[in-house]
């Protein structure tokens, strides 16, 4: 009775140590390098996005007009031209 016929043994290596190792595991390959990659890789895209957008701030009401406009003009050529825009993609692909 001094072992308790080895049956905290066999817990310990059948359950135990099998879930240990998962979640070690899942701890240093998922957690690190995908969870933490992705959180990481988000936050670093948006200071570089923020790094490029700050040169399009200048301060002149012009420019922001002009921007404002092109987009607006090319918005609707690709509204109104959807059609030809579909049916040249079916071409290339």
């Amino acid at each position: 009775m001094e072992n308790a016929w080895h049956i905290d043994s066999l817990y310990n290596t059948v359950i135990v140590n099998p879930i240990l190792a998962l979640g070690g595991f899942l701890k240093n390959v998922l957690e690190k390098s995908g969870i933490d990659g992705i959180v990481n890789g988000v936050g670093r895209g948006i200071q570089y996005a923020s790094k490029k957008l700050r040169l399009v701030q200048n301060g002149q009401v012009e420019s922001y007009l002009l921007y404002m406009v092109s987009a607006i003009v090319i918005l609707f050529l690709v509204f109104w031209n959807q059609a030809f825009i579909v049916h040249y993609l079916h071409k290339i692909f």
